[in-house]
Parts: structure tokens; C-alpha cells; sequence
């Protein structure tokens, strides 16, 4: 089909039918998105669509706010980091805010493939100041926090040693004496898991003494977890 075909005919369309009262019609339109931008390009997100990605992220069915973020991410994919950071940044960090912990476990694994594809330089200039910026709020929930620390945590995929120990691993100490239990051993665990990826010097000087004294933290699940994690040094 003509690519000024489907602009005439087929995303307005798409523009009603993601305004749709019913929670599978509006999925399998977001299902559909992809394959018609493959056709008309990045044009097709007008404000008005955009708008309406914007608007299902408040939706109450999380299967919906779901198929938006899996959406978004693709299409940062397709379109580059330029046309993300410009059109889909703002709609896609809000998975980090989500109330469903599912979405944002997919949203952090989303923002894997993001690194990936944008490299250290995006991860380090473009994801990182924002979630910090998130972090910084003053009623962000402890849940909330733990989903942008987790976030912050996947991005070693597309970070070298040397980056990690600079830019995450302060990150991530800060908060490992958050004043709430779960934060810390949700730490304790995300540490355990990118010990194998730290230089020694970052993971003697930095991490070990941290997590010696989360082992001896009050709270029992935080000792627990900080004394795998140890094991693990």
C-alpha cells in the first residue's frame, strides 16, 4: 500500500479506533502501530497521536500502559535516538512511575535494549540525569525508587568497567542506606548481580565495605542479602 494511501486513509483510522472505550481494541491498534510506521515513516506520530500514547499511559487496565511502553521502545528503536529523545522520552519514562510492577520490570528491560542500541554516551548524557532527577524527588515512593535503581542497575549491559565504577556505582551506594528496608536489600541484590561486571579497585574500595556493613543492618533481609552479595566479592 502507497504511503499516501495510508496516511489518508489508514492512521485516521488509527487516531479513533486508540480512543476506543474498549481496553483489547485499543492493544491491538497498539500492535498495529509498528507496521504502519514502517510504511509512513516517523511523520505519523502528529501531536495528536502522540498525544494519545501519551493519555493510555494513564489508562487504569496496565495491559494497555504495557503494549504503550513495548510500543515506544520499538519505535525508539526504528527511529533513532534523536526522533526518541525528541517524541517518546517523556511517554517512555513513565514506566519507571507505573503502579503495576510489571510494566516496570518490562520497562527496565525495555531500557536494556535502548542501551544497547544508543550506547554508553545516551546511557550516560541522556538516561542517567533523568532518573536521577526522578530519585531526587522528595515523595517519590520507596517502590519507585527501587524501579529507577533497578533501571540504573541494567545499564551495565552497555557500560565498560571503568564507566560503571564512575557513573552507577555512586548511584547506587548513595541509596543503599535509603531509610527504607526494602530499598536496601533490593540493592543488596541488584550489587550482587554486577559484582562480576566491576574493576577491583571499585569493588574492594566501594562496594565490599558498603555491603559489610548492610550485612549488619537491622533489618534481617537486608543482612541476608548483603551477606550473599559478599559472598560473592
Amino acid at each position: 500500500m502507497k504511503k499516501d494511501i495510508v496516511i489518508q486513509k489508514i492512521v485516521p483510522m488509527i487516531a479513533e479506533l486508540i480512543k476506543d472505550e474498549h481496553h483489547e481494541v485499543k492493544m491491538g491498534v497498539l500492535q498495529g502501530i509498528q507496521q504502519v510506521a514502517l510504511v509512513v515513516g516517523p511523520e505519523i506520530f502528529s501531536g495528536p497521536l502522540l498525544m494519545s500514547l501519551s493519555n493510555l499511559m494513564k489508562e487504569s487496565q496496565w495491559r494497555v500502559r504495557l503494549a504503550v511502553v513495548t510500543l515506544v521502545s520499538n519505535l525508539a528503536v526504528q527511529f533513532g535516538k534523536e526522533f526518541y529523545a525528541k517524541n517518546l522520552e517523556t511517554i517512555f519514562l513513565l514506566f519507571l512511575t507505573d503502579t503495576a510492577s510489571t510494566v516496570r520490570d518490562i520497562g527496565t528491560e525495555k531500557l536494556q535494549l535502548l542501551a544497547n542500541e544508543f550506547k554508553a554516551d545516551w546511557v550516560i548524557n541522556g538516561y542517567l540525569p533523568k532518573a536521577v532527577e526522578l530519585l531526587n524527588k522528595e515523595k517519590l515512593g520507596y517502590l519507585h525508587r527501587t524501579a529507577a535503581l533497578s533501571s540504573i542497575a541494567s545499564l551495565t549491559v552497555a557500560l565498560s568497567k571503568e564507566q560503571i565504577g564512575i557513573h552507577l556505582i555512586p548511584i547506587l551506594l548513595k541509596y543503599c542506606k535509603d531509610p527504607i528496608a526494602n530499598v536496601k536489600f533490593c540493592l543488596a541484590k541488584l550489587l550482587a548481580k554486577i559484582i562480576p561486571k566491576l574493576d577491583a579497585q571499585t569493588l574492594n574500595s566501594k562496594v565490599k565495605p558498603m555491603l559489610a556493613e548492610m550485612a549488619n543492618d537491622p533489618d534481617k533481609d537486608v543482612q541476608y542479602f548483603s551477606k550473599i552479595a559478599l559472598n560473592l566479592c
